[in-house]
């Protein structure tokens, strides 16, 4: 499948909210020579996965609502406001805080950028059986179960915290932006 950029028309097909041009640029700006020396198709295939983790993770708490039942992403939205002025954000466009997160996210993705099968996934939904699991706690009085799972050895993250992308990602959830405001949920 190829990638389909969203650009806030509600593209049909539409699974990323940044293209290669995109990030090329992007990366080029930062010096992030491993991201620009990565083959197209990885490029493509970790935009791709980008957008369908920062949907699948942040979907339910961006402000604002989808515009319309046949759309394939969360963005566009209506009813969203500006993080730093609360003026109206507009309905055919996609925040260049969620273009560029999608190509930082996606930056995380490309391992050694030489090929898919050496890319790792940014996952909300850990992988767990019974090898990850390290210690299992139980008490019987009040019912308490706590299990500690082993860290690594796997290409599935669980949501690591990327702060560059999580910020540019945060300025558009509900009850963010508007500095100094309190926002009512009346």
């Amino acid at each position: 499948m190829a990638l389909i950029k969203e650009d806030g028309s509600i593209v049909p097909g539409a699974n990323s909210y940044a293209d290669v041009v995109d990030a090329d640029a992007f990366q080029t700006d930062r010096g992030r020579q491993a991201w620009l020396d990565s083959d197209t198709s990885v490029k493509e295939a970790a935009l791709v996965r980008a957008t369908d983790y920062i949907d699948g993770r942040w979907e339910l708490r961006f402000s604002g609502d989808p515009l319309g039942d046949v759309q394939e992403l969360a963005w566009p939205r209506q009813f969203v406001k500006y993080p730093t002025t609360g003026n109206p954000f507009p309905t055919d466009e996609v925040p260049d805080d969620i273009v560029n997160a999608t190509i930082l996210y996606a930056d995380q993705t490309i391992g050694d950028g030489q090929d898919l099968a050496n890319m790792e996934e940014l996952s909300i939904t850990p992988e767990i059986d019974s090898s990850n699991v390290k210690r299992i706690k139980e008490k019987v009085d009040v019912l308490e179960t706590d299990t500690e799972y082993f860290s690594g050895g796997s290409n599935l993250r669980t949501i690591q915290p990327i702060p560059e992308a999580d910020r540019l990602i945060k300025r558009w959830l509900i009850g963010r932006g508007l500095k100094g405001q309190t926002l009512r949920l009346s």
